[in-house]
């Protein structure tokens, strides 16, 4: 299985946190995914810095400590995440597999291409996983406090019961994930340790759910919170005959996992196992606990421990659906990413969109951004007045910066100049007096202190200044009326090779079509 987890790894080496869950996102939505291509596509899309190089065996000290590389192997060239070691080389393969390798042997296999990205100094040096670290050990430190405060004569029993329900807890969080599809790369590998392990096997077995319905994950999750739970706010003595009932009532449940996996499955699923040794344990906690115990049944903390596991319960099997229905729309939306990236597609929905007379937008004079020769021409329908413009010419920005020799993108401003009474219209009008008075380079700058900074219009004419330019103001009401006539009367419009752009693209997806738009254009040409 491909997951490509090294480089999720990869990004956290470099400091790009906040792409670590979006990067497989994107690349699995990638029409050529599994391929170096996606691999590079995927971070410009993202806008990491990257570089994709073929170097000569010689210049391989000048590489950076990790990297990406192409190997061959038995099942043909692979990309790995490639780590230098005191002259021993780490590579690790997009299914998880690693091994460390002499520098001799990784030559031979080695292709010489090589994909590297740049650190990056601008973010945060700590992930979220880091600080959500930070969190959930202050919580389990208050947790402990918790029980201390509850717990003066019998700390040691409620404290071992509590650390039991946590280790369970964090078991039965990892055997949630194995039985929805969400792997672990180290829990997979315990899950699979042989040929008679097989988590997936048990979890998906019909003797894994109760009525067809709740599975024993469910149980053993909403089992393990309940007590967690009543642990830190119910004192142990005072509970003690409601954790008695739960360790009898346990006792089933355990002879029946271990029977059906050794005698009717002949597979075990090792976090099954773990389940059924804390249990172990809590039995045993509970029958040595008994020669202290004197107390006697509690109503109270009974009816409150019914409503812990009633709250639990509830929560437990909404917060679920709503996973496992995030879990399958991320699928949908991959498959619909990869399906309308593919360039037949694409080419299909642009042919099918609204056609554009070229010759009489050629004619138009326009506010031009980008190589004046590049191949691939972009007009962009833009208003000062349109919240959604912002974010378009910020994408624009990017798709040029990132393509800047593939990309000239044409400026047309939908906006009726003649109309005094959108003061907004001051923005375009000084912009094309720039343009077209010889000061082309304070038109960029000016444009995105509007789209981007977001300036109010006081402080934007303060900087920039309001000329009355009847030139300009021509050029600008020229444009509009061009789109009046071509029923283009919205904002933002991207026109591209004579179409309008399907509302089914973004403007920065546009970088996954260059080639083929390039080749559209030559053969036009």
């Amino acid at each position: 299985m491909n997951n490509f987890n090294y480089l999720k790894r990869y990004l956290r080496k470099n400091h790009y946190y906040d792409f670590e869950d979006e990067i497989l996102t994107q690349l699995e939505s990638h029409p050529n995914f599994p391929s170096l291509y996606a691999i590079i596509d995927t971070f410009n899309f993202l806008e990491i810095e990257n570089l994709a190089i073929k170097v000569e065996k010689g210049e391989f000290e000048n590489l950076p400590e990790c990297f990406i590389s192409v190997v061959e192997s038995d099942t043909g060239k692979e990309t790995v995440l490639t780590e230098k070691l005191h002259h021993k080389i780490r590579i690790e393969f997009s299914n998880g597999y690693k091994k460390i390798i002499s520098e001799a042997e990784f030559f031979i296999i080695w292709t010489g291409i090589v994909v590297a990205i740049e650190k990056n100094e601008t973010q945060r040096k700590f992930s979220l996983s880091v600080k959500n670290n930070w969190v959930a050990g202050s919580m389990f430190i208050f947790s402990l406090l918790l029980i201390f405060i509850n717990n003066g004569a019998n700390l040691i029993f409620a404290t071992f019961y509590y650390l039991s329900a946590i280790i369970g807890l964090i078991t039965s969080v990892f055997l949630i994930r194995e039985e929805i599809g969400i792997h672990n790369e180290s829990v997979s590998k315990i899950c699979n340790v042989n040929e008679k392990t097989s988590c997936k096997a048990v979890l998906s077995s019909k003797g894994a759910k109760i009525f067809g319905a709740i599975s024993l994950s469910d149980i053993s999750i909403i089992y393990f919170l309940s007590i967690s739970f009543s642990t830190l706010y119910l004192a142990f003595e005072n509970s003690f005959a409601i954790y008695a009932s739960l360790a009898l009532l346990s006792i089933p449940v355990l002879i029946y996992s271990v029977y059906y996996q050794y005698f009717v499955l002949k597979k075990w699923c090792v976090l099954c196992l773990g389940i059924v040794g804390v249990l172990l344990f809590q039995i045993i906690l509970i029958l040595s606990f008994l020669t202290r115990y004197k107390g006697a049944f509690n109503a109270i903390n009974t009816i409150s421990y019914i409503l812990i596991l009633g709250l639990v319960l509830l929560c437990w099997l909404k917060f679920k659906t709503l996973f496992k229905k995030n879990i399958e729309l991320k699928k949908i939306e991959i498959k619909h990413n990869q399906f309308k990236r593919k360039n037949l597609v694409f080419n299909a929905l642009l042919k099918d969109s609204q056609q554009i007379d070229t010759e009489s937008i050629n004619r138009l004079k326009a506010v031009s951004m980008g190589k004046y020769d590049a191949p691939v021409t972009i007009y962009a329908l833009l208003s000062a007045s349109c919240g959604h413009c912002h974010s378009a010419f910020e994408n624009i920005i990017k798709l040029i910066e990132k393509n800047p020799d593939e990309i000239k993108v044409r400026l047309l401003f939908n906006v009726n100049i003649k109309n005094e009474n959108n003061p907004n219209n001051q923005i375009y009008h000084q912009v094309a007096h720039f343009y077209f008075n010889d000061e082309k380079e304070k038109v960029q700058d000016a444009l995105k202190d509007w789209h981007i900074e977001k300036m109010t219009l006081e402080k934007w004419t303060s900087k920039w200044g309001t000329t009355k330019d009847f030139v300009s103001e021509e050029i600008i009401q020229e444009q509009y009326n061009w789109c009046y006539e071509n029923y283009l009367l919205f904002a933002p419009a991207i026109i591209v090779n004579g179409y309008v752009l399907p509302k089914e693209y973004e403007i920065n997806e546009l970088s996954y079509f260059l080639e083929s738009l390039i080749k559209t254009k030559k053969a036009v040409l």
